[in-house]
């Protein structure tokens, strides 16, 4: 009869510490990445008018906070959260996190990334280039992150039991905003070569090997390029009743003044 007793005891212990096992097992599964929160990037570059297109990338900053929710009123561990980064399908480096108690509710976990490999910093340099011939300074990228994060199945949090691994992956679209120092001025005005008087209406093109800026003369005959991007371009000026003008022009970092500009009547 004693053995009997004993037998049963160890039964109902047994089936006792599985209803806890599974119970923790259920907990830990509640737990989840909700998805990307904020980004903050900030990018350290120099520009060279050799190239002015291309930025000089000397360091990154990056930080990404994702949104753990727990939804239970226990604190759930994290043994271990592994996470890679990849900008625009370039992968940017990883990273991981260790033993994380997640109290109820939503917590918020800030990643970090360095160093930083030659292919992301060749990426964003290609983005910010594409950028510039589009004429804007908000970089349009798409940040992933993806990774898998481990949690403990303990009973009545004292003794661990098990762990678990689960995966997820996240993308969220960020606008960076950068600040181009190298834009100039380019100004002249146009006149008619034999009454040296101004000719309004006129149409002004810069033309470069990556790309073309156009603007009309006033009543003044007067033009003005605000935002131009150093280089080497040919300017050609165009007019109904007056021969085309073309001429290859050096644009520096520094306002370029064109002057006096004379159009030839066609005969």
């Amino acid at each position: 009869m004693r053995r009997l007793v004993i037998i049963v005891l160890l039964l109902i212990l047994i089936l006792v510490i599985g209803v806890l096992i599974i119970r923790s097992y259920l907990l830990t599964l509640e737990l989840r990445i909700e998805g990307i929160e904020t980004i903050t990037l900030h990018i350290d570059s120099s520009w060279c008018t050799c190239n002015p297109y291309i930025p000089i990338i000397k360091d990154i900053d990056l930080l990404i906070t994702i949104v753990l929710y727990n939804p239970t009123g226990q604190i759930i561990e994290v043994e271990e959260l592994e996470y890679e980064v990849y900008i625009e399908d370039a992968y940017a480096g990883n990273g991981s996190v260790k033993s994380l108690r997640i109290p109820p509710g939503r917590h918020y976990l800030n990643l970090t990334l360095k160093p930083w490999g030659t292919e992301i910093l060749n990426s964003i340099s290609a983005s910010i280039e594409h950028a510039l011939r589009e004429r804007t300074e908000r970089v349009l990228m798409s940040i992933k992150v993806k990774g898998r994060f481990i949690t403990v199945v303990k009973i009545l949090n004292l003794f661990r039991v098990a762990e678990y691994a689960r995966s997820f992956s996240y993308v969220k679209e960020y606008k960076y905003p950068f600040v181009y120092p190298l834009y100039t001025v380019v100004r002249g005005r146009i006149v008619d070569a034999s009454s040296g008087l101004p000719i309004p209406g006129a149409r002004i093109i810069l033309i470069s090997k990556i790309t073309n800026y156009t603007c009309v003369s006033n009543n003044k005959g007067e033009f003005l390029f605000k935002k131009i991007i150093p280089g080497v371009y040919t300017i050609v000026i165009k007019k109904k009743g007056y021969a085309l003008y073309d001429m290859s022009i050096s644009i520096g970092k520094n306002e370029c003044l064109l002057g006096t500009i004379k159009l030839r009547r066609k005969h």
